[in-house]
């Protein structure tokens, strides 16, 4: 397993252009990384350089690093068709080789570099991949085809950089692939048995925690967000 690139972004002011009437709009976002030459500092909250617009739903100490599988690419260019779509344009911090939703599981910790990370939940696509690539419902492919990636903790901070190992420490829950997370989460939301089991994972973020929660309050009304 290898780390490909790394990307790096803060938030900035972009104009957009509507899908569906033409008009005209600002929007915030630290979506737009660029690839880092070099080695980065892994912080506990942050690659050093990098920031986040939305501080609700993305960054924090368990979404620190969005991690993205290259593998992916080749299905948004050659499958879905999306020719724009290349290394870290998904918005990650971290573009992998040899992980993927199936083979990750929650609460994995890896050496990569200097680091430790953990990952802690799968990411939950919103509208800004969509916007960014100029293609209209790619959040619902995402969530359909189950290729979100997923956030990583920084259990101990240093440096990382393209072309380093990826080394598998530790699996606690070999159960909770990013996949299986992702059904509990999206396609299986009457399904309270695994949404409580789910819930009471140690390792899961606490903003998954808290929406599974709310649902299991609520099984009827229950939802979720971008959380």
């Amino acid at each position: 397993m290898k780390l490909v690139s790394v990307q790096v972004g803060m938030p900035g002011s972009y104009k957009h252009t509507s899908f569906k009437d033409g008009e005209a709009t600002m929007w915030q976002s630290g979506i737009f990384k660029h690839p880092v030459n070099g080695r980065v500092f892994a912080g506990f909250t942050n690659l050093e350089g990098d920031g986040q617009a939305d501080l609700k739903n993305h960054g924090g100490r368990d979404k620190a690093i969005h991690m993205y599988p290259l593998e992916h690419y080749a299905y948004w260019r050659d499958v879905a068709g999306f020719v724009q779509m290349r290394d870290g344009i998904y918005g990650e911090n971290l573009t992998t080789l040899g992980l993927n939703e199936h083979t990750t599981c929650l609460g994995d910790i890896y050496s990569i570099g200097g680091c430790v990370l953990q990952v802690s939940q799968p990411r939950v696509p919103c509208w800004k991949p969509a916007r960014k690539v100029g293609v209209p419902g790619l959040a619902a492919i995402v969530l359909a085809t189950g290729r979100t990636g997923w956030y990583m903790r920084v259990l101990t901070e240093g440096q990382l950089g393209a072309g380093d190992d990826i080394s598998l420490l530790e699996r606690p829950r070999p159960q909770w692939t990013i996949q299986a997370c992702n059904e509990v989460m999206h396609h299986q939301r009457a399904n309270v048995e695994a949404a409580s089991m789910l819930a009471a994972v140690p390792e899961l973020a606490q903003s998954w925690a808290s929406t599974l929660r709310q649902r299991l309050s609520s099984p009827i009304h229950g939802g979720f967000g971008d959380n």
